[in-house]
């Protein structure tokens, strides 16, 4: 009888891998059982380090210092009411000028031929006029005695009524061209400086281009941008210091004015200070910088920045509890130096933490570490 064959080496270790594979996985379900049914209790999370601070009243103050320009409190840009030759251009840019002064003529020959026609018009029409009124009187005593027909009475009523409304219009024309030649002469609004011309004499200066602009530099402001979270504490009259670091000189001021509109693109706000006295040697376009002290308080609550947390408007500050942190809710002032003053929200004494740990939470189980000193 014939023996059966051995199964080779490579049989039988495919064999032990597959029993081994069996195994392994038979292993594997047993302890995903045991940990679906009797789960291993969670490891408690050990406490946080952190470091708290006191909160005690301070002295403490905001300043501000906020970067602009040199700018002259008035300007005005003198544009051209008609197209016309310019014919006169009596000053160059830099040279001042006194207010009321002639700073350019535009050519109004054809105009002032225009108003000579108008006034002809006017006198022609107001003799026709005259003898149409002497006729209309004659014709109402002749209907009067019947010597005339009715029609030859309406008519001469009616030439009266055509005569005179053709003077009206001539009249009403030549106070349009007499308005006119007053946009042929453009005069100083203020006393100041030419800064440009946009003209020269004999170009043509076509109705509403510029011709020239002027500026009153006797009286320079400073304008600068001002933080949209810092323009609450800022009101007309605040003191100021103004710097032109070009010039190395200061000099004290207020705020003159806050204007309404906030910049698009940076939502800045803009103030401006005036600043009578420092005219020699300034220009128009220098660097400013203005230096404010926006607020002070003797007793004040502050913290440092790292310890207010903000979403969606609301801040809130993690008060020290025994062994856990405790959220709560504070309304915050300006800040100055990494320091935030503290509105409402906290008392003097209570301990908050100051170390800006993202796990953090309302319950959290904290535990303080020392170096950090009250405020």
């Amino acid at each position: 009888m014939k023996l059966p064959a051995r199964p080779s080496p490579g049989t039988l270790i495919g064999l032990a891998l597959g029993l081994g594979l069996v195994a392994w996985i038979g292993w594997a379900t047993v302890v995903k059982y045991r940990e679906t049914v009797d789960p291993e209790p969670a490891r408690p999370q050990p406490p946080i380090p952190v470091q708290v601070e006191a909160v005690e009243p301070r002295s403490f103050s905001v300043h501000r210092s906020w970067r602009g320009n040199i700018d002259v409190d008035q300007r005005a840009t003198l544009s051209a009411q008609l197209t016309a030759t310019v014919l006169e251009l009596p000053y160059r840019e830099g040279e001042r000028v006194s207010a009321g002064e002639l700073v350019f003529r535009l050519d109004d020959a054809e105009l002032q031929a225009e108003q000579e026609r108008l006034k002809a018009v006017i006198e022609r029409a107001g003799g026709e006029l005259d003898n149409a009124r002497r006729e209309l009187e004659r014709q109402r005593d002749l209907f009067a005695r019947k010597l005339t027909p009715e029609k030859m009475l309406d008519d001469a009523a009616q030439r009266v009524d055509s005569l005179a409304a053709q003077k009206r219009e001539a009249e009403a024309n030549l106070t349009l061209i007499k308005t006119r030649l007053a946009y042929a002469s453009g005069r100083a609004p203020f006393a100041g400086t030419v800064q440009r011309l946009h003209v020269q004499r004999g170009e043509l200066a076509r109705a509403g281009s510029p011709v020239l602009e002027l500026i009153a530099d006797d009286t320079l402001k400073a304008v600068v941008r001002v933080a949209q979270t810092d323009i609450d504490l800022v009101r007309e009259g605040l003191p100021v210091t103004v710097a032109v670091p070009a010039l190395d000189r200061e000099q004290h001021g207020r705020v003159d004015r806050i204007y309404p509109l906030l910049d698009d693109g940076t939502r800045n706000a803009t103030i401006a200070v005036l600043l009578p006295e420092l005219a020699a040697g300034v220009r128009v376009g220098m660097a400013a910088v203005v230096h404010a002290r926006l607020g002070a308080w003797d007793d004040a609550l502050t913290l440092p920045a790292q310890a207010i947390h903000s979403e969606h408007g609301a801040s809130w500050v993690y008060v020290y509890d025994g062994e856990k942190a405790r959220r709560r809710i504070v309304q915050t002032g300006p800040g100055e130096d990494g320091r935030i003053l503290i509105v409402a929200g906290l008392e003097p004494g209570e301990h908050v933490i100051v170390t800006a740990d993202p796990r953090l939470s309302d319950g959290t189980r904290i535990r303080v570490e020392h170096g950090r000193s009250g405020s």
